[in-house]
């Protein structure tokens, strides 16, 4: 949401994931406060894939967070609450997501029913944050 870019294709064909569509999603997914660009793990994008895909929407999701340089989120973490010191973001598993016309409690519930990693839900804002890390709520 911050760049207004975006990517839509594919991005893995069966067991195999593609390097020319991850060279685009690690740029669109990068750093947006100082470009950096970073691998994000392809869990994370199976994991929003299938959280979108359990969804049923044909609207694409908005990602306001992918990869999070350290200094960044040093700087998130004195300026607001809620961001983790050694948060997933910093390792390219996790991303902060919502999706246009579609509830985003109902986004959360669906990502949780997964089990695909830790799920945390901010209302006030208006996304969720999904990441492969150990199975968890908040």
């Amino acid at each position: 949401t911050h760049t207004g870019e975006s990517f839509s294709g594919v991005y893995r064909v069966g067991d195999k994931y593609l390097p020319d569509a991850f060279e685009r999603i690690n740029y669109v997914l990068r750093d947006h406060r100082n470009d950096e660009i970073f691998p994000m793990d392809p869990r994370t994008i199976d994991l929003v894939k299938i959280v979108h895909d359990r969804t049923k929407s044909n609207e694409p999701l908005e990602v306001l967070s992918g990869y999070r340089s350290p200094k960044s989120n040093r700087m998130l973490r004195n300026t607001s609450t809620g961001v983790a010191s050694n948060s997933l973001h910093m390792y390219g598993q996790a991303m902060d997501i919502r999706l246009p016309g579609y509830n985003t409690r109902r986004l959360r519930d669906v990502a949780k029913r997964l089990k695909g990693g830790g799920v945390g839900f901010y209302p006030k804002s208006d996304f969720v944050h999904v990441d492969t890390g150990d199975v968890r709520s908040w």
